[in-house]
């Protein structure tokens, strides 16, 4: 789609042609095709053959978004376990009641499958872990939901240990094995046993997490999700909100050489007592892509993300309004060899994207900061989107240049799509601009409706605004309120 909205001014003697550099609509006449992400509707399973243990004899109809209905689907039970599970297949089938209290294991040699809409109460401190395979698999209607037992109670957290294996392809696109799929979480984080990190914990298995929200967890390390001690898990489109760390890693902990695909994901809000607000990514070689990293705040370094050893890859992220109390609003890197591109910092003037710290040999590389949208490529402006503390003259520098235009194409968080654009004369967006616009210098005031790509953050939409000798001026959008559809920007003509 191409918006066209001519402006002409006597004095300047111009005509603006605005076109939206958005990933789903027409750029400068070539249609560019956003990826759809929304999840397919669900669709109703027939229990056809599975004598006595029909949906039909639900009080209420048991959409299964075509899971299996032998596995998944059945009449529903309501049971509690304060001791380990029994030996081989356990069923909790859709809209199961579950009550845990305590540890409760899963063995190695043992299965558990969990059913859309199940609700599993878990007791103070509780904690289910599963040392063999798990299949829950819940729906966009109908997710299971992890909550405490009482209001302001804490439990424990869902431990997914070493037995826990998935299958992925080499696109870590999941195949077969252990998953959690369309899942709520809420309230945990309690120690058990011992354990003191995350709300959701892998520890050393390959379990796929997929469509999670994962709220209100409080740990020691990871507030929402941890993935520790050689994990392999692929964690995507999950939503990781309001955590907290009392050390390091509000929203998500990856640490001890876990090799974790992290993609997709909003984390958002997230509180670290030290760092890593959002993220805290240390000794792993883990990837760090396309996720919306916004509003965390690490009570030491590293806001967005803390990087501390290892390779990581760190690609086509948005990094948004994050702080640090210390250093590194953004991302703190402290040692290894990362790759950071094509990420999208928007940040205000004063607010660092990339700060290191290391004062000798712990970097045996430049940090290649190249090729990342810091919102301007303005030198003097560059120059405060990083710090390079404790420089030493032996170490290599930070190196920025050259910086993207523009937000890479498969950036996070464009907008799925627009529908009008608008030029007004009055802030308060009352008076449009006529056709035919007669003007010495002054503001202008640029509205777009649409649909953003998320509903819990403001969305933006990237405009340029080109005028007839060829200048184009290059405009940010932001959506006025979450989920709202009206972007509006202000630009002097």
């Amino acid at each position: 789609m191409e918006k066209r909205s001519h402006l002409s001014s006597r004095r300047l003697g111009i005509i603006f042609l605005a076109l939206l550099t958005a990933a789903s609509f027409t750029v400068q006449g070539q249609e560019s095709t956003a990826v759809d992400t929304t999840p397919a509707s669900d669709t109703t399973a027939s229990a056809t053959g599975v004598p006595g243990d029909t949906l039909a004899s639900q009080p209420r109809p048991t959409p299964l978004g075509g899971l299996d209905p032998v596995l998944y689907g059945g009449t529903s039970v309501t049971q509690s376990y304060e001791a380990d599970f029994p030996s081989g297949v356990t069923r909790w089938p859709a809209f199961s009641s579950i009550t845990i209290n305590g540890e409760v294991r899963l063995g190695r040699q043992d299965t558990l499958y969990i059913g859309p809409g199940t609700n599993i109460k878990m007791g103070p401190a509780a904690m289910l872990t599963i040392e063999g395979q798990i299949f829950a698999r819940g729906t966009s209607k109908n997710p299971i939901q992890f909550e405490p037992q009482e209001t302001g109670s804490r439990w424990g957290r869902l431990l997914l240990d070493t037995g826990c294996r998935a299958v992925y392809d080499d696109q870590h696109n999941y195949q077969s094995g252990s998953i959690v799929e369309w899942a709520t979480f809420v309230g945990g984080g309690e120690m058990v046993a011992g354990y003191e990190a995350g709300l959701v914990l892998v520890n050393g298995g390959s379990p796929a997490l997929r469509y999670l929200q994962v709220e209100g967890g409080l740990s020691q390390n990871g507030g929402g999700i941890a993935l520790i001690n050689g994990a392999r898990s692929t964690v995507r489109n999950c939503t990781v909100l309001n955590n907290e760390a009392l050390g390091n890693g509000g929203g998500v902990y990856i640490s001890l050489n876990a090799n974790v695909f992290l993609e997709d994901n909003l984390i958002l809000n997230n509180k670290a007592g030290r760092d890593g607000g959002g993220v805290y990514l240390s000794l792993s070689p883990s990837a760090v892509v396309r996720n919306v990293i916004e509003r965390n705040l690490a009570g030491r370094d590293g806001g967005g993300l803390a990087l501390n050893g290892s390779s990581p890859t760190v690609r086509l992220n948005v990094f948004r309004k994050n702080e640090s109390e210390n250093e590194g609003a953004n991302i703190v890197y402290r040692s290894g060899t990362p790759t950071v591109k094509e990420n999208s910092f928007i940040t205000g003037e004063d607010n660092t994207a990339i700060t290191t710290q290391s004062s000798t040999g712990a970097f045996q590389e430049a940090l290649d900061g190249t090729m990342n949208f810091y919102g301007t490529s303005d030198p003097i402006l560059l120059d405060r989107k990083y710090r390079d503390r404790n420089f030493h003259p032996d170490r290599p520098p930070v190196v920025i240049n050259p910086v993207l235009e523009a937000p890479a194409d498969s950036t996070a968080l464009r907008p799925d799509s627009l529908w009008e654009m608008e030029i007004y004369e009055d802030p308060q967006y009352n008076v449009e601009l006529p056709t035919s616009y007669v003007g010495l210098q002054s503001y202008l005031y640029l509205q777009l409706i649409g649909r953003g790509a998320h509903p819990k953050v403001r969305d933006w939409a990237l405009v340029d605004v080109e005028t007839s000798s060829g200048d184009q001026i290059r405009v940010i959008m932001r959506e006025t309120e979450p989920n709202s559809g009206t972007f509006r920007a202000t630009m002097l003509t």
